[in-house]
């Protein structure tokens, strides 16, 4: 099988197509609250970057005279909360691979009640702030099995079945319907989703802790009780009681304070709402788990094919550093840690710097991390925007003056490449191309 997952970018052709569709059936009556749907934007690291979904629920298949039954619309944000769930995407002939680290994306589908019947259930049009995808529909995976499923993709010709690329069997989507069954409770309010913190890079002594509480009931309810408990890395605890009235399906963001992430670590949340008579205790609380990760250059999953054929700079000059040969060889070939190599430049000077690249049309950037935090700017620390060798293996030469405000001291430099096109993020995925660090004093 060689299919990793199809792409659903929702701003491609929104509410056209690049969704898919998948069957479930339902027994007597559901009160759905919400659906985990998984996707992967390559290279993203394990902090997920997806920003947005978009659902709709049918009462047949969309091909063969299906109707929307739930949803309406595919211009409204579902999603309520999204992080990485702890699996990457491969194949099975890379099981090691960690380029696509599988993000869970939960939708809010409160509010629909589906009887008993076969439904179908279209989603994706993701959205996402890194460069690869989204890519969605993480399909089901059954040891031993090709085909998986009867799942439908929407293309700009239609819907089609939805297939593995390389043995062409059907695949069906992964994807959890959370809710009650029976009769809609009268008196039923949960937490929905736990809304802040999240995990990131050096978070703060006062980070904010959000979360809401949403009434799945049929009737308004006052006075609901919450607490949040942090434990893990750090502890800390929060209560409150809404005054409310919360109407019936209506949901209420509540802040209930700022917690101290500022260890690093593994932080775990949980927010609970207690109300007293609550007929479905099932869906009183929720957890979350928020890492702050500290600092490092990124590194993994620069480049999916990286330097190959030969792209790349093959030679760096600058400064008091000449670099004659950088090689494609190493692991990952495509990148070199010569932060040994260090640059004596003064603030305020400008200075040649002569590479050579391996392949034509080679696009690259230069950084400086001025403020040591091993986190490159495209603000205020990029000093070489858009270089281009036209040609492979001509030098080409560049001015870049050190800033005049710069920081005294040791700071690494990055250059990065992409070939054809331009390189507009230190970490990103790129196609082909290298990247290097280097220091400077």
């Amino acid at each position: 099988m060689s299919a990793y997952g199809p792409n659903v970018n929702h701003n491609i052709a929104p509410g056209s197509h690049y969704y898919l569709a998948d069957d479930f059936e339902v027994v007597g009556t559901w009160n759905l609250e919400s659906i985990k749907f998984y996707g992967y934007q390559t290279g993203s690291g394990t902090t997920s970057t997806f920003t947005g979904i978009y659902v709709q629920i049918w009462d047949g298949a969309p091909n063969a005279g299906g109707a929307v039954v739930w949803g309406g619309d595919l211009t409204t944000n579902r999603m309520l909360s999204t992080q990485f769930s702890d699996v990457y995407r491969v194949l099975d002939t890379g099981l090691t691979n960690t380029d696509r680290p599988i993000m869970e994306i939960i939708a809010d589908v409160s509010g629909c009640t589906l009887n008993s019947g076969t439904y179908w259930v279209q989603w994706g049009g993701l959205t996402g702030s890194a460069a690869s995808g989204p890519w969605g529909g993480v399909a089901i995976t059954i040891l031993g099995q090709t085909t998986t499923g009867n799942g439908l993709q929407a293309v700009s010709t239609g819907w089609q079945n939805w297939q593995d690329s390389g043995t062409s069997t059907g695949q069906g989507g992964v994807f959890i319907i959370e809710g009650t069954a029976g009769s809609q409770p009268t008196k039923d309010v949960g937490v929905q989703a736990i809304l802040a913190p999240n995990t990131g890079v050096n978070l703060t002594g006062a980070e904010e802790v959000k979360f809401i509480i949403k009434n799945f009931g049929t009737e308004d309810q006052s006075n609901i009780p919450w607490t949040v408990t942090m434990t893990g890395q750090g502890s800390a605890s929060f209560n409150g009681t809404y005054a409310g009235p919360l109407a019936a399906g209506a949901a209420i963001e509540i802040t209930a304070g700022t917690a101290n992430l500022s260890g690093y670590g593994i932080y775990n949340f949980e927010a609970c709402v207690n109300l007293a008579g609550d007929e479905n205790p099932a869906n009183n609380c929720k957890t979350k788990d928020v890492e702050n990760k500290e600092p490092s250059l990124c590194v993994d999953n620069l480049y999916s094919s990286g330097c190959t054929y030969g792209d790349g700079l093959t030679s760096w000059d600058f400064a008091n550093i000449n670099v004659p040969n950088i090689p494609c060889s190493g692991t990952p070939p495509w990148y070199h840690d010569y932060r040994d190599m260090v640059h004596q430049v003064v603030a305020g000077q400008t200075y040649v710097l002569t590479v050579t690249s391996g392949y034509s049309s080679t696009n690259f950037d230069v950084w400086i991390d001025f403020n040591d935090d091993l986190i490159l700017s495209n603000d205020d620390e990029l000093i070489l925007n858009d270089g281009l060798c036209s040609t492979g293996n001509t030098p080409y030469t560049f001015n870049i003056t050190i800033p005049a405000d710069a920081p005294v001291g040791m700071h690494v430099i990055r250059y990065r490449t992409n070939y054809y096109s331009l390189v507009t993020d230190p970490c990103a995925t790129y196609t082909f191309g290298n990247c290097c660090d280097l220091q400077s004093r």
